[in-house]
């Protein structure tokens, strides 16, 4: 048994340098606690292959509308590949997981014009997690 096994979220850490093609389940808006005293609603990916869960960042969000439209319930059942992105915000390395396409090849829609601020709203959601095995 590894500490990373109680791990509920997925995080950069997990995915390491490796990209997993995971199938939306339901998309659950959750209560999380992206820093110490505050508290917001997010929604979140559930997936088939894993109890692990995934906390969209506006920049995934936007990404899922681009994808599969603006329709939260046109997402479930859609097949999605996920992997780490390595950036640097605000002076700290971090890596949050981005929505980088569909299997049968990448997203048109990865460059949001807002990667600075997403990245930054990603951090505060995935400080902090230790690495483990997604699956």
């Amino acid at each position: 048994m590894k500490w990373s096994d109680f791990e509920t979220r997925i995080t950069g850490a997990m995915l390491g340098n490796k990209s997993y093609t995971l199938t939306i389940a339901e998309v659950v808006i959750e209560e999380v606690h992206p820093r110490p005293g505050v508290t917001s609603k997010c929604p979140t990916l559930h997936f088939k292959e894993t109890s692990k869960s995934l906390v969209l960042s506006p920049t995934n969000c936007r990404i899922l509308a681009r994808l599969f439209g603006d329709d939260v319930a046109g997402s479930k059942g859609q097949k999605i590949v996920v992997a780490a992105q390595s950036m640097r915000v605000a002076g700290r390395d971090t890596m949050p997981v981005r929505i980088i396409g569909v299997p049968s090849g990448p997203a048109a829609a990865l460059d949001t014009g807002d990667a600075e601020r997403d990245a930054a709203e990603d951090d505060d959601l995935l400080d902090g997690k230790p690495e483990g095995a997604l699956l």
